[in-house]
């Protein structure tokens, strides 16, 4: 991911956000950043095991099944959405 950034950058970068948000503000802003990755991480893998549990389930049903298929990838979406949005 930062293949790019050289170590002169990394030090800039660190030195600006030492001024901007000082020393003390610093440690709260990594750990929400942490935190928020950490959900933004966790809910990732639920959808996919969601999706997944859903195609294992239809795999096991005839092939008359699809618009249950699609409702259930539909209602899954509509959760992300709404724990993104804050609902959930």
């Amino acid at each position: 991911m930062f293949s790019s950034i050289g170590t002169s950058e990394l030090l800039i970068i660190v030195l600006v956000v030492l001024v901007l948000f000082g020393t003390k503000q610093l440690p709260h802003i990594i750990r929400s950043l942490a935190k928020g990755w950490r959900d933004i991480q966790r809910t990732t893998q639920d959808v996919k095991d969601e999706i997944q549990s859903i195609i294992d389930d239809e795999d096991e049903i005839d092939n008359g099944g699809s618009d249950t298929l699609i409702e259930q990838i539909s209602e899954t979406v509509k959760k992300c959405g709404a724990f993104f949005q804050g609902k959930g």
